[in-house]
Formats: C-alpha cells, sequence, structure tokens
C-alpha cells in the first residue's frame, strides 16, 4: 500500500468527490481543488517528503533531493527545475491561476488531487459518513473547510512531474459556497405573489 498524508486544512474548491469529473485529457475522475494559506510553508513539510519519495522512485534519489531543495526557494512555481528534468510540482501559487474566476486564488496555494477509480471516502467530525447512499451530499460542498489524506506518485510521459492522489476527506467547518447563492423564488417574484400583477405600464402598443 502506497504511503498516506494528511493535508493541513483547506478551503475545498471545485469539489467533484461524489461523481466524477471530465478531465483534459478525456478521462473522468474524482477531483477536488484544494486551497491553502500560503505560510506558513514548513505545514506542506510532510506533503513534499511525499512528493520526494515517489520521484526518487520513478526517478532517482539525486532528483528528488534537488527537487526539495529547488522547491524550498521556488515554492508556488508550476515547474522546478533539476539537473535532469523539468518537473510539474503539485504546489503552485493561487496567482498563477484564473484569479478573474477565483479571486480567493490570489495569494494562496493551490493543489490538485485527483482519483480515476475510487470515490473519496468523506467524513464530517462527528463521524458521520457523507454519501450518495446516505442522501447527505449537501454536508460537503466548494467552499467548506477540509482536510484530506493523499498519496503521491511521479510520472514521465509527455512531461515529467509530481502529482497527488486524492484518498479521503474530512470535512472540518463550514464556508462560504463558492457556487455562489441562489436567488430565492420569494424575492424573484415578490411583485406577482400575494399582491396582485401590475405591468407598470399605462398603455401599450
Amino acid at each position: 500500500m502506497s504511503e498516506t498524508v494528511r493535508t493541513p486544512e483547506f478551503i475545498a474548491s471545485y469539489a467533484y468527490v461524489f461523481d466524477k469529473a471530465q478531465q483534459l485529457d478525456g478521462s473522468e475522475a474524482y477531483t477536488i481543488t484544494m486551497v491553502f494559506d500560503d505560510e506558513p510553508k514548513d505545514r506542506f513539510k510532510d506533503l513534499v517528503i511525499l512528493c520526494q519519495k515517489a520521484i526518487e522512485k520513478k526517478f532517482d534519489r539525486d532528483t528528488a533531493l534537488e527537487f526539495g531543495k529547488a522547491l524550498n526557494q521556488q515554492f508556488g512555481q508550476e515547474w522546478i527545475h533539476t539537473s535532469k528534468f523539468k518537473l510539474r510540482s503539485p504546489f503552485v501559487s493561487g496567482n498563477l491561476k484564473n484569479t478573474v474566476k477565483n479571486p480567493f486564488y490570489k495569494d494562496k496555494i493551490i493543489i490538485t488531487a485527483k482519483n480515476k477509480q475510487y470515490a473519496p471516502g468523506i467524513l464530517t467530525l462527528d463521524g458521520t459518513e457523507v454519501s450518495k447512499e446516505n442522501g447527505n451530499t449537501h454536508l460537503f460542498y466548494s467552499g467548506c473547510k477540509a482536510m484530506a489524506t493523499v498519496n503521491a506518485f511521479a510520472y514521465n510521459n509527455k512531461s515529467q512531474g509530481v502529482s497527488f492522489s486524492l484518498q479521503n476527506l474530512c470535512k472540518t467547518g463550514e464556508g462560504t459556497p463558492l457556487a455562489g447563492k441562489k436567488e430565492d423564488a420569494k424575492d424573484a417574484f415578490a411583485d406577482l405573489v400575494g399582491e396582485g400583477y401590475e405591468d407598470g405600464y399605462d398603455e401599450g402598443f
């Protein structure tokens, strides 16, 4: 079994954790984007070590050590350069993302974790299991606070890098839903319901 590490607390974004979402390569996966405060960086130490182990397994120990040293200087950069490879890092500054569409990404660290095979197990702090089967998927949403357990894997195909595989989630707190609040029907039709409809025009065509 691959080594698993627990993340620090984050804000959940693009939480496709009950149904798979289509990926850029055409595949489908359960996925979540984790939005972290960028300080203190030592909170990510266990995740960095997990990445180094995956890099050593896929490439070699020297590359893993170089990745760790370079990451310390370039934390938040999308690409980390070693003597042999240019590796895509899973720790990306939110300022490199679309901050017009996602303004809350500004000055944050963004990590995306996926799993193409299995849906994550999801719990609340009181031990409630959150699932489609239990009919309580509303409890976990984009905008809530959470922690995750992840595995790391390195890859070497069209590009080289390291990424995280999503295993489990624990909701740790409420937050503002990132999808936005839908207008209430009573507000939308306040001029119609119970008062009678007036179109506001004295004359028509």
